[in-house]
């Protein structure tokens, strides 16, 4: 068995539980909040339940982890533990018993739906929900360290007029724009307006609500998060639209039947 223990935002975790062995358990130690804080890492809304990994198991592994990590400082060699932290990338000597990372680059190994059944969608015809990205993504960019890249208004407008044209070849009534974002006052200060559409409603609602509303609109634009990423997969490309690079560092093989809308990335 293996143990992943996970870190980071929902779009992280379900990198990390969807590239794990199909009979690996998930240990949250490092995603509680008391926990975070100690480290003084970023605080995340957590939305997701996890077939956890018990105590005896989740105690071996840290030990087993706490080992690893102190000779890849040493000796930069991990022998039972895989690393892909943006500070150490390691695969292990011996056996990947245990594994700590993004894994953003790994070959997807279990199906995401036996997590995401949890976000119960709801579908709503005639809904087109946007995801955009504000607050820690605005400040790296702000201060030259957005390694990501940032969308602007013209990808997103865009997404709406092709929507709104396949409305208009279906002759059916426009649809209510719907913006979800960690933002909303930078996102008041981007032009969604549309002619033919009706004025975006932009909103901050609960993470849990936002995976159920992008996930069970008809239409969807994603912005370039790992969120986003996965909420295209849960849709299966369906009405989707995504940037083409997904992120400014590289693109994302997203699922094929999601439209690609090219980006030039700052």
């Amino acid at each position: 068995m293996q143990i992943t223990f996970l870190i980071g935002g929902t779009g992280n975790q379900f990198f990390q539980f969807a590239t794990s062995r199909p009979d690996a358990k998930m240990s949250t130690v490092f995603l509680q909040q008391s926990v975070r804080k100690i480290l003084g890492w970023t605080q995340h809304e957590q939305v997701i339940n996890y077939d956890g990994a018990g105590l005896f198991k989740t105690a071996l592994a840290f030990a087993i982890l706490g080992f690893d990590i102190a000779l890849a400082k040493i000796a930069k060699v991990s022998l039972f533990t895989e690393f892909d932290t943006r500070g150490l990338k390691l695969e292990p000597k011996i056996s990947p018993i245990v594994r700590l990372g993004y894994f953003q680059e790994a070959q997807v190994t279990r199906s995401l739906a036996e997590i995401g059944r949890q976000i119960a969608p709801t579908p709503q015809q005639g809904l087109l929900a946007m995801h955009v990205r504000g607050g820690d993504l605005l400040r790296l960019e702000q201060a030259g360290k957005n390694e990501y890249g940032m969308l602007d208004n013209s990808y997103y407008r865009s997404g709406i007029e092709k929507v709104r044209d396949k409305l208009a070849s279906e002759d059916r009534n426009a649809a209510e724009v719907l913006v979800l974002t960690d933002d909303p006052e930078y996102a008041a200060t981007q032009n969604f307006s549309i002619d033919g559409m009706p004025e975006p409603v932009i909103k901050r609602v609960p993470l849990k609500e936002t995976l159920a509303l992008a996930v069970g609109a008809e239409w969807f634009i994603s912005s370039n998060s790992t969120m986003s990423y996965w909420i295209i997969q849960l849709r299966e490309g369906q009405r989707t639209f995504a940037p083409q690079p997904f992120q400014k560092r590289r693109d994302y093989d997203v699922h094929t039947a999601a439209q690609r809308v090219r980006f030039e990335y700052k």
